[in-house]
């Protein structure tokens, strides 16, 4: 399967991520982290890293098995010490690595169950393993495929005190974990269903349904203590946000939430389905949509409605379908893109690209209505 890295005027560096955006390492050489589901037989390992510096040399770098290649190396009797399928990828202030591992293998037309889904957190200054949470089967149903996004809230200060929220769109329900109690639990709201009919979908004239849940997050960058997660439906086009106190307060079951903890922010407009969105620290919020085959932004600080949201990347071959975005501590943003949803009704084209990747500074939102 191969692979491309994209510029163009508007996000002009060119520079690999397949998918992390590489906090300091320590070792001289910066390295990006990535995951690939296993939903076909053939995936050699689910979890990779490269060197940046290769890609001056290659088009194509060497992706490697993360931390080895025995932990991605799974039989179908495999314990949770092996890595089976990973979605996304998070690092927190504290360089720790962060994913959940479904423990199944998404293949059509049933998967197949290796073991419990997993929550892992890595050492990245070492590469070891610092914790992994098997997670309970009442906090799920079925299998874990549904475990999707994760954002994890910390303060580089005191470790101890991080919490995970992992979105689960086949449940359309939130787990928070917290490390230390080392404990999971679950929260729900109506806010976190499937809109009936948003999951119809046309991309590249090839129409689908992915009528799921819970998916896309992203936190505030208000200070720690007081901030808020953005949500929403991947069947859906409307924003939300809970403070993530009443997330945090396990005694606080999803029956006796007040109605108010819940807020509606608004609508990004039609047939603006998101897999991901990110928002930079100064308040503005990222999104790939779907159908539209674009990167837009919007200015958390204003109201939320198609008129406060602007274009600021547009490409039908290198935006089929985001699947990540992230900002690094330079405020640049990186947008991860590839074919997946075609491949679903077209099969897969072995000699077409089908992996893409765009980083945009900061400034991408000047001259826009995101504009500070």
């Amino acid at each position: 399967m191969s692979s491309k890295i994209y510029d163009s005027s508007t996000f002009p560096n060119k520079s690999p991520l397949n998918f992390l955006v590489p906090p300091p390492h320590g070792r001289g050489t910066q390295l990006s982290n990535g995951e690939k589901r296993r939903v076909a037989p053939g995936v050699p390992s689910t979890v990779n890293y490269f060197y940046e510096n290769e890609c001056d040399k290659v088009e194509n770098p060497k992706l490697r098995p993360y931390p080895d290649c025995a932990t991605n190396s799974i039989q179908y009797n495999a314990g949770p010490e092996k890595l089976v399928s990973v979605y996304r990828l998070t690092v927190d202030r504290c360089n720790r690595l962060w994913f959940v591992d479904t423990g199944a293998l998404d293949y059509e037309p049933s998967p197949i169950i290796i073991h419990n889904p997993t929550l892992w957190i890595m050492d990245l200054k070492t590469d070891t393993l610092i914790r992994r949470f098997s997670i309970p089967d009442a906090l799920y149903e079925t299998d874990g495929l549904g475990f999707a996004d994760i954002v994890v809230e910390s303060d580089g200060q005191d470790c101890d005190n991080a919490y995970a929220y992992v979105s689960n769109f086949k449940t359309s329900a939130l787990l928070v974990y917290s490390f230390r109690e080392n404990d999971a639990w679950i929260a729900k709201h109506p806010y976190m269903n499937p809109v009936p009919g948003l999951g119809e979908m046309v991309l590249q004239g090839v129409s689908f349904d992915f009528t799921a849940g819970l998916i896309a997050m992203a936190l505030s960058q208000s200070r720690p203590g007081n901030r808020f997660l953005f949500f929403g439906s991947l069947a859906g086009i409307d924003e939300f946000a809970v403070p993530t106190r009443i997330l945090k307060d396990q005694s606080l079951s999803s029956d006796y939430y007040n109605n108010k903890d819940f807020i509606h922010i608004g609508s990004r407009g039609p047939n603006s389905q998101i897999l991901v969105q990110q928002i930079n620290s100064q308040g503005i919020l990222f999104y790939p949509e779907i159908q539209d085959q674009v990167i837009k932004c919007w200015n958390t600080a204003k109201p939320l409605t198609p008129e406060n949201t602007a274009v600021v990347y547009r490409n039908n071959q290198t935006m089929v379908y985001g699947t990540q975005v992230e900002i690094d501590e330079d405020d640049n943003i990186w947008v991860m893109s590839n074919r997946f949803a075609l491949q679903l009704f077209r099969g897969l084209d072995i000699n077409d690209y089908n992996f893409f990747l765009v980083r945009g500074k900061s400034d991408v939102i000047r001259n826009t209505v995101c504009s500070l």
